[in-house]
This record gives C-alpha cells, sequence and structure tokens, in this order.
C-alpha cells in the first residue's frame, strides 16, 4: 500500500469515527427534543456544529487525497472516485478502502434516516405551535362569522371565538 493509499483510508477512517458521533449527537438531539429539554438541545446543537465542521475539513482533506492518489495511480480525470482507483491499487489495499468506503456510506444513511426524523419531530411540533395560537387567536372559527359579504371584518364578541386578542 502506498503512501497516498494510506493517507486516504486513514482520512476514510477518521470521517467514519466523526460519522459515528454525529450519529450519538443526532439520538441526543431527538430524545432533547422528545423531552422538550431546551438546555440540552443547545448543547447537542453546538457539539453537531463543531462536528460537522471537523466532517467538512476531513472530506477536503480527502478530496485532497483522493486526487494525489490518482495521479499516482496514473488517472488522469478531475474528480476520480474510489471505483475508478480501486481498480489499480493491490488487492490489500483494495479491500481496507473499500471496507472503510462501505462503513462510511452506511454511517452517512443512518445519519441521514436520524435527522430526517429529527426534521419531522420539530416540523410537527411547528405544527401543534401552529394549530394551538390559531385556537387562541380565534383564526380557525366559521370565516363567515368573522367577515361579512365585502371581505370586511365582523367584530368579534370577546367572550367567544378566541383567548386572546390579537393585539396582546
Amino acid at each position: 500500500m502506498n503512501i497516498e493509499s494510506q493517507k486516504l483510508l486513514q482520512t476514510l477512517t477518521r470521517m467514519a469515527r466523526l460519522y459515528s458521533v454525529l450519529e450519538e449527537s443526532l439520538v441526543a438531539e431527538g430524545l432533547a427534543m422528545e423531552h422538550v429539554d431546551v438546555l440540552a438541545l443547545g448543547e447537542v446543537t453546538q457539539a453537531k456544529e463543531a462536528l460537522l465542521s471537523e466532517i467538512w475539513a476531513a472530506e477536503q482533506a480527502r478530496v485532497e487525497q483522493a486526487t494525489a492518489l490518482a495521479e499516482t495511480l496514473g488517472i488522469h480525470d478531475p474528480n476520480p472516485t474510489l471505483s475508478q482507483m480501486s481498480a489499480r491499487l493491490p488487492v490489500d489495499a483494495r479491500e481496507q478502502i473499500s471496507a472503510a468506503q462501505r462503513a462510511l456510506a452506511e454511517l452517512l444513511d443512518r445519519c441521514r434516516e436520524r435527522n430526517q426524523g429529527n426534521m419531522a419531530l420539530a416540523s410537527s411540533a411547528l405544527e401543534r405551535i401552529e394549530t394551538m395560537k390559531s385556537n387562541i387567536l380565534g383564526r380557525n372559527g366559521n370565516n363567515a362569522e368573522n367577515y361579512n359579504a365585502q371581505g370586511g371584518r365582523n367584530p368579534i364578541n370577546e367572550h367567544g371565538g378566541r383567548l386572546l386578542s390579537e393585539r396582546a
């Protein structure tokens, strides 16, 4: 295994560790949202931002290392793929890089699924808040009672239809 392929393998392994920590952070984020733990959510969000910054830096290093490896292997493609490079690597290096790539892809898929679950949880919470706000302000009532035929607003009895005035 040459130096460039070793560097690439180390970077792929580092990225897999970072994505593993990101997955744990996404689990913690989901739990914090479920328990409405604002402090924990803030801490997890800050940790997640730092992780994403590290992942971005590792990805930039991976691209540089892949390009250097491709040049060493005689591949003159501006965007070389690991598949192209693997075909020209010794068997042991090919298997190690392939295994690291598969592990990284699996972690990435799991992180994506957890993140989508967290986004769905946040969206449903925002929908419930919007519904509650509409109920409190009386926006969910019969529109015929709130507006006249010309589209103007009818006076609303303060004791019916809403819990708070819109000015509050």
